[in-house]
């Protein structure tokens, strides 16, 4: 399973650099862009998170998606995919508070980014209604089974920041 997992990561890693081009609005021929996959996974900061499994390379990725939808004028969409990154809302959440101040200056033609985000925010939580911190303990506790690959992305993206809460609560 961690291979399969490592595997999928890698491959959203390789296709975030096509997104993060368009995006930018950048043109790369495939030499160009076969060169910028090779050198971001191989490099030190890919491979630790390939290795550890991180979902900050998922996040990567969904957040080089919203933004190329974003340029394409899919707002809806890049509304949703911003949503799905909220997995990891430490990384997003500038980028977040920024988009949405920018909707609100032309709110007639943006207001689709903004439906889309809170949408798939709100299925999200309807998924999760008990909250992060029970999730967290019925997962810990071995009472909700999830395929794997959700209870890896629950278990990285909600763990890390219970414990860390849990610690500085404590004295």
């Amino acid at each position: 399973m961690r291979t399969v997992l490592a595997l999928i990561l890698a491959a959203v890693t390789a296709l975030s650099i096509a997104l993060w081009l368009r995006a930018l609005q950048l043109r790369a021929g495939a030499v160009m862009l076969t060169a910028l996959i090779l050198l971001t996974l191989s490099s030190y900061a890919v491979l630790e998170g390939l290795f550890a499994e991180q979902l900050g390379l998922l996040v990567g990725f969904l957040l080089a998606a919203s933004l190329a939808a974003l340029v394409r004028e899919r707002l809806f969409l890049s509304g949703s995919l911003l949503a799905l990154a909220l997995i990891k809302p430490q990384m997003i959440l500038l980028v977040v508070i920024y988009l949405l101040l920018w909707t609100c200056v032309r709110w007639r033609i943006r207001w689709p980014f903004v439906a889309g985000f809170f949408s798939v925010s709100a299925l999200l939580l309807r998924l999760f209604p008990a909250g992060v911190a029970a999730l967290d303990s019925r997962m810990a506790a071995g009472t909700v089974r999830l395929p794997a690959i959700l209870h890896a992305a629950a278990r990285e993206s909600f763990g890390s920041a219970i414990r860390s809460v849990r610690a500085s609560v404590q004295f």
